[in-house]
């Protein structure tokens, strides 16, 4: 049987345009007055900071602001709301963001961020699932209790669910599934081109 696509090379439609440079991603996109960004990360895996200087840096040529934790009452997170976009009192593990740069380019912002010093408290690390299971373990979070955390004795409700499995056993079958991160797909942004009224369009690229 002859067919169309199988068994046969079919050419990207978008190769000559990434083989000869010409193809535009995010990146590659500039604007007037746009800003550049660069976090300083922690270098401790479990610490409280103890000061955060910036001075240096607020007076770096090109630095248009410095941000920390303090200036974030905001919390953020998958399912519960509990981390700080940048730490605040406390980092929680090695490359957390402290401070966010923000400068006119890449190589002030850059500049900026090598004149921040943070002084660092450091507190134990956990390294193994055993020991953060210990009684005496160091609390990574603050909050002692949260709504979605039980803090009773998990025997309490794990005892109802084994009479509930003796009773079902004979009728269920064993599956497994395994666990899935998400995972990003990275393709290529659709151009924004401006209209004479200055509407902003976008024309995504067919890619096969």
């Amino acid at each position: 049987m002859n067919y169309s696509s199988i068994g046969k090379n079919t050419p990207r439609i978008d190769a000559i345009a990434k083989v000869t440079g010409m193809a535009q991603f995010t990146a590659d996109l500039h604007f007037p007055r746009e800003l550049f960004v660069r976090l300083v990360r922690s270098t401790q895996g479990h610490a409280n900071i103890v000061n955060i200087d910036i001075e240096k840096a607020r007076q770096s040529p090109g630095v248009r602001g410095i941000i920390t934790g303090e200036d974030c009452d905001i919390t953020i997170g998958t399912c519960i709301m509990d981390q700080p976009p940048l730490a605040k009192g406390k980092v929680r593990f090695v490359g957390e963001p402290i401070v966010a740069v923000v400068a006119d380019c890449k190589e002030n912002a850059l500049l900026a961020e090598q004149l921040i010093h943070i002084e660092y408290d450091p507190l134990p690390v956990i390294l193994e699932t055993e020991d953060a299971m210990k009684q005496n373990a160091p609390l990574i979070q603050n909050h002692q209790h949260h709504p979605w955390i039980p803090t009773t004795s998990p025997d309490k409700h794990l005892s109802p669910l084994q009479n509930k499995k003796r009773r079902c056993r004979k009728n269920i079958c064993n599956c497994t599934t395994h666990c899935q991160r998400r995972r990003p797909l990275a393709t290529p942004s659709p151009l924004p081109t401006r209209t004479p009224r200055n509407h902003c369009t976008m024309e995504p690229r067919q890619y096969s």
